[in-house]
């Protein structure tokens, strides 16, 4: 009997050959899945990838689920098999390949941007500016105006932080342009008929990768500088920069005085050059005097006092306080998410219980030094960003998005460096007066109290867990088999009506004999020591589970963030808790009335059916497939060359960007 997965070593025999289309497609399914795996999930990077595409799965899961069970009304029997394919496939195929077309690409590309862009930068684009900044230079006073601050004063910190996040909101906005005219330049780039056939997505994932591209470009060219301390490069740079983006509001200026096509474009050149030669130079000779280094001194403690230093007690209880309100949020989620979905009390109650004790715990690190204050100032700053946004585009305030996004830019930084820390600190200043900090220790008991609560409870859940998935005895056998024989009638079910292979008697045939594999090959993984089989069960159950509450939430809010945390929440729950609980219940009642009499009949069913398709499918099919692989040698060898000779020509590309 052959090896449920690996290859077979036998030369196929005459009537094996019979079985060549299957095995072209197993060969097919099963090397590309290997090589996709090797090059997407092996190093450091590939367990990154290998928990992006964890999620990513899931995600597909719960997307497939809603889709198939709650906008086309099909039933449970449809849509968990229809959904555990979809997660399936984007874990083994969909995503490696991403993986290693899209993002192996863009990281190359992007290493290979960087050396160009330093080349660039080093060769080209320093020697233009400086020519560009020393004409500028020429006109009268201009010259004085930019030798009146010294070198080491022209990149202070409010100056390299102005610089900073002006080139991160320029990029972001530029990659968003750029994505937007990519996307609709695209299909009139292809023929129509591969417009036609190519999803909407295809295209705007090409304009994002545009996008992105520019983005990073902006921003390494930019940083490169700053780095280098080249403030000509910077000044030529920001203010073509400022053009670009306040184009259309400079050339209606001008157009009020009447200057409009050639007019205007000697209009916008004659600003560039007052904008070089006075105004940046005088920008940076305010931002060198005295009154602001003082400023920036003072704001400099202020922050180091309040998210550098390990304020002692203090910290301890704005931890728990924090803590408590993160808990206090997420319970909040999970009641508005339970009424949304109609659940009764007797279900949200312990729902909302569970939520808040696990986040109460699990957001321990919030009682570490400063990083519940650091983690409170990004959340109320980036939400002052975010009504400042919003309140900007309602008032109608000038430049529309392009004004509304350095306002938000503006007043998140206003608030994470300036008004957040002064209003921590005197507020820290009342409370430590009337003595707040003796409330560390209650707050301190009150964690170890939930904390050694939650471990009493878990121990017991533990042994609950174990005698499920650790049960060694002939009920296992039994169940799985029952687990096997669910998911192979939901597949011939799927198969016969709905997939259209119920329409004559040659379909319903195929749907059997796909439905036999199916019980033949996933009974002997069932089967499998280890305990894999109510392993796998749980975690079925799990995804199903998920996939459902993910739907369900799904189909009463479009809040996405709300959506993931229900269904990766639930998976945990019902695979480690519920479904060992209804495990041993089940036990309890069938294995003596049903169980202890049917296994054996089960049990020798799948044993009859494994060996029917391991001797006339599964072995053929496995050397045949070893046959197709050796005859295909020659062919990988050519593609592997081809490989070889791109990275060839990548590697001395960026050797000669390097050596210069």
């Amino acid at each position: 009997m052959s090896k449920l997965f690996g290859n077979s070593t036998d030369s196929p025999k005459g009537w094996q050959w019979l079985v060549f289309p299957l095995a072209l497609v197993w060969f097919a399914l099963n090397e590309s899945r290997k090589f996709l795996h090797r090059v997407s999930y092996d190093g450091v990077s590939g367990i990154i990838s290998a928990i992006f595409s964890v999620f990513l799965s899931f995600g597909a899961v719960v997307w497939s689920s809603h889709s198939l069970g709650w906008q086309q009304g099909y039933p449970a029997w449809y849509w968990i098999p229809g959904g555990l394919f979809a997660g399936w496939c984007t874990y083994a195929y969909i995503w490696p390949l991403i993986h290693l077309v899209v993002i192996r690409g863009v990281i190359k590309l992007s290493d290979l941007i960087w050396e160009a862009l330093k080349f660039v930068g080093r060769d080209i684009y320093a020697p233009v500016t400086k020519f560009v900044a020393d004409a500028a230079r020429i006109l009268p006073g201009s010259s004085a105006l930019w030798d009146s601050f010294k070198e080491r004063d022209r990149f202070g910190n409010i100056l390299a932080i102005a610089t900073a996040v002006g080139t991160l909101a320029f990029a972001v906005w530029t990659g968003l342009d750029v994505w937007g005219k990519a996307a609709a330049v695209i299909p009139g780039l292809v023929p129509a008929v591969l417009v036609a056939w190519t999803p909407t997505w295809v295209v705007s994932v090409l304009g994002a990768a545009c996008g992105t591209i520019v983005a990073v470009s902006i921003c390494s060219l930019v940083f490169q500088l700053l780095d280098k301390s080249r403030l000509d490069g910077l000044a030529v740079g920001f203010g073509a920069a400022l053009g670009y983006v306040y184009f259309g509001t400079f050339t209606s200026w001008l157009a009020l005085v009447g200057l409009t096509g050639y007019g205007a474009w000697a209009g916008l050149a004659v600003a560039y050059v007052v904008y070089l030669a006075y105004a940046f130079p005088a920008m940076n000779k305010l931002l060198s005097l005295g009154v602001f280094k003082q400023i920036a001194e003072w704001l400099s403690k202020v922050n180091q006092k309040t998210y550098g230093d390990d304020q002692g007690d203090y910290s301890k209880v704005y931890g728990h306080v924090a803590n408590i309100g993160v808990a206090a949020a997420l319970t909040w989620v999970a009641w508005t998410t339970c009424a949304a979905l109609g659940l009764a009390l007797y279900f949200t109650i312990p729902i909302m219980a569970v939520v808040a004790v696990t986040a109460y715990l699990f957001d321990k690190e919030l009682l570490r030094g400063n990083f519940s204050v650091i983690l409170v100032g990004l959340g109320a700053s980036g939400y002052i960003g975010y009504e400042a946004y919003n309140y900007y585009l309602s008032a109608g305030y000038p430049f529309g998005v392009f004004g509304a996004a350095p306002a938000a830019a503006f007043s998140f930084l206003a608030s994470m460096m300036i008004a957040y820390p002064i209003v921590y600190l005197g507020v820290r200043y009342v409370l430590v007066a009337i003595g707040v900090e003796r409330l560390r220790y209650p707050l301190d008991q009150l964690y170890k109290a939930v904390q050694d609560s939650v471990e009493v409870v878990a121990k017991r859940l533990e042994r609950v867990y174990w005698s499920a998935y650790k049960d060694n005895s002939d009920y296992r056998d039994w169940f799985v088999q029952v687990v096997n024989i669910a998911l192979a009638v939901a597949i011939y079910l799927s198969l016969t009506v709905y997939l259209g292979f119920g329409s004559s008697v040659v379909w319903i045939a195929v749907a059997g004999f796909l439905t036999f594999c199916a019980y033949a090959f996933f009974g002997q993984f069932l089967a499998r020591p280890a305990d894999i089989g109510l392993h796998f069960a749980g975690g079925i159950a799990g995804i199903a589970a998920s996939a459902w509450v993910g739907s369900a939430v799904w189909s009463v809010t479009s809040t996405y963030w709300i959506v993931a945390v229900a269904a990766v929440f639930t998976w945990p729950v019902v695979y480690a808790f519920a479904f060992p609980v209804v495990y041993i219940v089940l036990r309890l009642l069938t294995n003596v009335l049903i169980a202890s009499w049917s296994r054996p009949l089960l049990v020798g069913l799948h044993s009859f059916a494994w060996t029917v398709f391991d001797k006339a499918i599964w072995t053929p099919v496995q050397a045949v497939a070893s046959a197709i692989k050796v005859m295909l040698g020659p062919i990988w060898g050519f593609f592997v060359a081809v490989g070889n000779a791109v990275k060839s020509v990548y590697d001395g590309l960026m050797r000669i960007l390097r050596r210069n």
